[in-house]
């Protein structure tokens, strides 16, 4: 299977958006991504646009906890200079 060839959505997708995270937090969530997609094609044999698909929904769930982050520390350093 040309399975490294055909998950364009770990490429165009998954990658770019890791680039905006530190570099830690960028090497952890791919390698993160990578094993769970081994796991997916190896152990579960799902099909390359299930694995598509679900790259998708990873990277967006990953994007919301960052602006979900972002402003948690927003309204901190808020209620941080109002005291």
């Amino acid at each position: 299977m040309r399975d490294r060839d055909e998950l364009w959505a770990r490429k165009w997708i998954a990658r770019p958006v890791a680039v905006l995270f530190p570099k830690q937090k960028r090497e952890e969530w791919l390698g993160d991504l990578h094993e769970i997609i081994d796991r997916w094609q190896r152990k579960y044999q799902y099909p390359i646009w299930f694995i598509n698909l679900m790259i998708i929904v990873k990277t967006f769930v990953l994007i919301l906890s960052a602006i979900e982050i972002r402003i948690v520390d927003l309204f901190i350093a808020v209620k941080k200079i109002n005291k």
